[in-house]
């Protein structure tokens, strides 16, 4: 692969805002030829890769690096990409884990296929698995709501709750293990 570090650094000219529009697109290209395969390996998705990409790109564009040394520029540029990337993957994957196969949920719209035998299957999973967090104790039940639903990070949880985050993760940890004891031995599965 071979990058135009010249289009690269106009990223990083004071005057970006003001050049002719194909030379913006070309710097943008050429942004896009660097990080896409980086992105890509994270996201797995190429409109999601797009969009890391172009909110990178934006990064870059409101904060140059002081000194731009044209030898780092490459790893400069490639670094929020990849960070945004990281950041997504986890933003998508708070979940609470369960024992389902991903494949019985991989078309969003197997329930138009299912049998009423399956559907109330379906369902009576998901009411053992709520079973099974409404039994947690009161400060797991909180933390896994704040992290599940409310996608508060660690920190944010423990500057909310007034621990620290070792002791989130520690919860967090616990929550899932015993959802996952207790639906073994309510689902026997």
């Amino acid at each position: 692969m071979d990058i135009d570090i010249d289009k690269l650094l106009l990223i990083f000219d004071p005057a970006f805002d003001n050049l002719d529009f194909s030379i913006q697109n070309e710097a943008y290209l050429a942004f896009n030829a660097l990080v896409y395969n980086l992105v890509f390996s994270y996201v797995k998705n190429h409109h999601s890769a797009q969009d890391i990409i172009q909110e990178s790109f934006l990064k870059a564009l409101k904060s140059p690096p002081q000194n731009v040394d044209v030898n780092k520029i490459c790893f400069w540029l490639k670094t929020p990409a990849k960070n945004n990337a990281i950041n997504h993957v986890r933003k998508h994957q708070r979940m609470i884990p369960t024992v389902f196969d991903n494949d019985s949920f991989e078309n969003r719209y197997s329930h138009l296929n299912e049998t009423l035998e399956q559907t109330l299957e379906k369902k009576e999973i998901f009411e053992t698995l709520m079973d099974c967090v409404s039994q947690l104790p009161k400060q797991l039940k909180l933390i896994l709501f704040l992290y599940c639903y409310e996608n508060l990070s660690y920190r944010k949880i423990s500057e909310k709750l007034k621990v620290s985050e070792g002791s989130v993760r520690q919860s967090l940890y616990r929550a899932r293990k015993a959802i996952k004891e207790e639906f073994t031995i309510k689902w026997g599965k």
